[in-house]
């Protein structure tokens, strides 16, 4: 504990296990300290499943981790459920990072590989923040956030992902469960699933996350921005080239079924245990634009509530939707 760890040049092949707090861990930089997934992982953390970090911090606080390249090698067949760097009840930051290849191989509809993964389910309080990170070739989700206590920043984080596919419904960046986080000047696109009932979702606060977007740039993605029993708000970012609707503020309550009701998010984990309980829903939208296709049926921002929403929107520009 209390350690600064500089990390020489290298490929290192290792499930690198933390579980000391104040440990600052720094490589050479992206491109040149490599952090590479062994084919099977040992450690793991449970949520709603077992999950296996690469870099796993483990009830451990103020782990700081910087300028390297963790490559997951696709590793994820034999490592349900496959995560990049996860942080478990655990607080911290990572910067200055690639996060590539956390995935099947072949890329597969298994419902797991998370670039990166911050989990708090013991009542405690966890702050994690990320600064100029790259993720591209996970499965499921960019960035997922999850739990109550669990609160940060986000800035610089770029998500790529698979484009139009119908294999499996991707998110970029997920706040849920209860996790409060700034996102500010982050780029997502490619989040786009094509094979109907569900939606991707470029960023998803859902099941009470709340998250403050400001300056982010949403690009072709689904469901651009959707805020699925979950607040907070959008200001001075973009949508563009999207192939489903813009923005949804929606109450699923008890996810009754409906036409008219925007289809549903797919989230990554959170507990075991959340009640739909028609939450109230607040989002607030200020100088931002939302630039549509002219696709038939599309829609641009919408509220939309079996519970209570509350929905404010300023300063912006909303083109090219049927809607």
């Amino acid at each position: 504990p209390g350690d600064a760890i500089i990390v020489a040049p290298g490929h290192y092949v290792e499930q690198l296990y933390i579980n000391k707090d104040d440990l600052t861990l720094t490589g050479a930089g992206v491109g040149m300290t490599f952090v590479d997934s062994p084919a099977n992982l040992p450690l793991f953390f449970t949520t709603s499943a077992d999950n296996y970090p690469v870099i796993f911090v483990d009830h451990a606080v103020d782990v700081d981790i910087a300028s390297m390249t963790l490559d997951g090698l696709g590793n994820g067949n034999a490592n349900y459920k496959f995560i990049g760097v996860g942080y478990y009840n655990s607080g911290g930051s990572v910067s200055d990072m690639d996060i590539l290849n956390i995935i099947d191989t072949p890329f597969s509809g298994s419902q797991h590989g998370v670039a990166v993964y911050c989990y708090g389910d013991d009542g405690g309080s966890y702050v994690f923040d990320m600064t100029d990170i790259f993720i591209d070739d996970f499965q499921k989700t960019a960035v997922a956030v999850n739990g109550a206590g669990v609160t940060g920043d986000m800035l610089r984080v770029t998500t790529v992902g698979a484009g139009p596919t119908g294999v499996t419904a991707q998110n970029g960046i997920q706040v849920g469960f209860g996790a409060v986080y700034n996102v500010t000047d982050c780029d997502v696109s490619g989040m786009d699933w094509t094979g109907g009932t569900w939606t991707a979702s470029g960023v998803l606060p859902i099941n009470g996350g709340v998250a403050y977007f400001d300056g982010c740039d949403i690009d072709a993605c689904q469901t651009s921005v959707y805020f699925s029993d979950g607040g907070g708000s959008f200001d001075n970012g973009t949508v563009t080239n999207p192939t489903g609707d813009a923005l949804y503020d929606y109450s699923a309550g008890a996810k009754v079924a409906s036409a008219e009701a925007p289809p549903l998010a797919q989230p990554y984990d959170g507990p075991e245990v959340f009640s739909h309980n028609k939450m109230a829903i607040a989002v607030s939208i200020d100088g931002s634009t939302f630039t549509g296709t002219g696709a038939t049926d599309s829609w641009g921002p919408t509220a939309y509530g079996y519970g209570p929403v509350t929905f404010t929107m300023d300063n912006s520009t909303v083109t090219g939707w049927d809607w």
